[in-house]
């Protein structure tokens, strides 16, 4: 009798700082506070550090809808039809993040909801995450390891080994901060904040790790199919920000790895420039944070035909 969706009733309320903004998750069926948890639950422990929290919040509101057509794998789709507006929709669901007003409203089905992780990575993160970066969060297309409060991010195009080089990194007894994206907070830090989970690798490069067993299947945005990695237990509980930072500038390559010093103005201008869907809206910014995320050094780095080799230059 409410076909408008005007008298829900939430099953639950969470409170996450994300990337250490303050946001609160209201949630109509016990599935999508799961989902919630699973996503973001790992940022329930610096609820009681003021000094890691932003003053602005954002409300995530997750309302589960009768409507069908999410089939696993579901396509999904972006617009941001005013700057401050991103809109992502599936055949069955859709999701409103306005980022101005710091607020997101989701109608999802429960078909989309079942599909954990791609739900999660797909519409979820997506959502939240475009309403919390405009408060000083910028996102840097860079996969991240770190060693204490030292981060050191690999920046490099898709499909370059960044995931790959991460995974084999936790293996010489480094952290995973990130396998794909980090945030620059430039104001009452500088920090570098990531997000934890699991890492996400191609078939083919299963054949580098042949002592770890895939957790799942995940399609990735652009319809991509990757395969949930573990990152290495003797890693330790995987960070959530870092202090201080340098940047490895990725290359492909054939044979032994080369590492060699680089400079800030590179990263500038790589930042700066970029040009990826989602990127671009943040490259000017990125660009001022290139001294800070190159302030420990920078390097290329020419991968070679195997990680480990790699990411044995680096421990």
């Amino acid at each position: 009798g409410d076909s408008l969706h005007r008298e829900v009733t939430f099953f639950e309320s969470l409170d996450l700082p994300v990337l250490g903004v303050p946001t609160r998750f209201l949630a109509s069926h016990p599935e999508l506070g799961r989902a919630v948890r699973d996503t973001f639950g790992a940022w329930e422990g610096i609820g009681s550090r003021p000094e890691l929290l932003a003053l602005a919040h954002v409300r995530v509101r997750l309302m589960r809808h009768q409507a069908g057509g999410d089939g696993p794998g579901a396509e999904v789709r972006y617009r941001m039809p005013e700057p401050d507006r991103l809109v992502v929709t599936t055949p069955g669901s859709v999701g409103i993040a306005d980022m101005g007003r710091g607020e997101v409203t989701a109608y999802v089905t429960a078909e989309l909801v079942a599909d954990e992780a791609h739900f999660r990575h797909a519409f979820l993160s997506a959502l939240t995450l475009a309403a919390v970066t405009v408060h000083d969060r910028v996102p840097i297309h860079a996969a991240a390891v770190t060693r204490g409060d030292h981060a050191l991010l690999f920046h490099g195009p898709s499909g370059v080994g960044k995931s790959s080089l991460v995974l084999a990194a936790t293996q010489q007894g480094l952290g995973v901060l990130s396998e794909d994206v980090v945030y620059a907070q430039l104001s009452d830090g500088p920090r570098i904040w990531g997000m934890p989970g699991a890492v996400h690798l191609t078939g083919d490069a299963l054949r580098f790790f042949p002592a770890i067993t895939p957790v799942r299947q995940v399609v990735r945005t652009g319809g991509v199919k990757k395969l949930a990695m573990a990152p290495d237990p003797r890693a330790g509980n995987p960070p959530l920000f870092a202090h201080k930072a340098g940047i490895c500038l990725l290359e492909r390559s054939e044979g032994p790895p080369v590492l060699t010093p680089g400079s800030v103005d590179e990263v500038r201008l790589l930042l700066a420039g970029a040009s990826e869907s989602g990127f671009d809206m943040y490259a000017a910014a990125a660009g001022r944070a290139a001294a800070f995320v190159g302030a420990m050094g920078v390097w290329h780095l020419r991968i070679g035909s195997d990680p480990h080799a790699a990411a044995s230059l680096l421990a």
